[in-house]
């Protein structure tokens, strides 16, 4: 038995390109790996569907797309997220919405995050060194979003995992208020005498946070702090939706999670 529909739920993209090139890519594995099923996307960033609406482009919130698949009579629904961790986002936008419009269907699964545990990590690495060539023989930064309101343990985790398996990877995020911060990956870096790196986004997503914030030639970008400290930089600006062993994993949680529900 397949799902009705299949909705697949992102914080969001505003950047064309960076959103044809990862969500609109797993939106297609899935489509595939759920032949027949209807197909919807999502978006939970309210800011990001504004964007999208600026260039006619109608993008519904989880809650409403779950809504409209219930007046539709949908009984059977799986949800996937593109978010790499249950961090506020997730919490406050995915689990809220998929918790208040469970009584509207029959089956409502819901899929994994990318990182949950250390089977996640484990997967995660071999699919980065499967698709970045550039980590081959160089000290890595892996840097993510963070958190605004409240630390989001799971990129200690990751690095702790790297750690004991003497991993060169150095796991940082953007949310200034977060941590790993730019200050502790500097630290990481300069106590091994690191005079190299390839610079990678943890996001699903390019855009922005990418080209700009990661890799952009402004004083402020990673990128640029890095190369003040004399740190070689090559920066790797896919995100990790444009890498076909990464959408692998999603689809295997997606299935998984129908599974669960059968």
């Amino acid at each position: 038995m397949r799902p009705e529909a299949v909705l697949l739920a992102s914080f969001g993209v505003a950047d064309d390109a960076a959103r044809k090139m990862s969500i609109d890519r797993l939106f297609d594995d899935l489509r595939e790996t759920f032949a027949g099923s209807e197909m919807r996307q999502a978006f939970t960033s309210n800011f990001m569907r504004e964007c999208l609406a600026a260039k006619g482009i109608r993008m519904d919130s989880l809650d409403a797309a779950l809504a409209a698949l219930a007046e539709e009579g949908v009984r059977n629904v799986l949800v996937q997220p593109t978010h790499l961790t249950r961090g506020e986002e997730y919490e406050k936008k995915i689990c809220a919405a998929v918790g208040m419009a469970r009584s509207k269907f029959d089956r409502l699964a819901l899929g994994e995050t990318l990182l949950g545990g250390e089977a996640d990590f484990a997967e995660l690495l071999a699919a980065l060194r499967a698709s970045v060539s550039a980590m081959e023989g160089h000290e890595t930064v892996l840097l993510g979003h963070g958190s605004p309101h409240r630390h989001n343990p799971v990129y200690a985790r990751v690095q702790s995992y790297m750690d004991k398996r003497n991993v060169p990877i150095h796991v940082g995020v953007l949310e200034e208020n977060d941590m790993p911060d730019f200050s502790t990956v500097l630290h990481r870096l300069q106590s091994r005498d690191v005079r190299e790196i390839v610079l990678a986004p943890l996001l699903f997503s390019g855009g922005r946070h990418v080209t700009d914030d990661m890799a952009g030639d402004d004083k402020r970008s990673w990128k640029s702090r890095f190369e003040a400290e004399g740190i070689r930089v090559h920066a790797v600006c896919k995100g990790l939706g444009e890498h076909e062993a990464i959408r692998r994993i999603y689809v295997g949680k997606a299935q998984r999670a129908w599974r669960d529900v059968l």
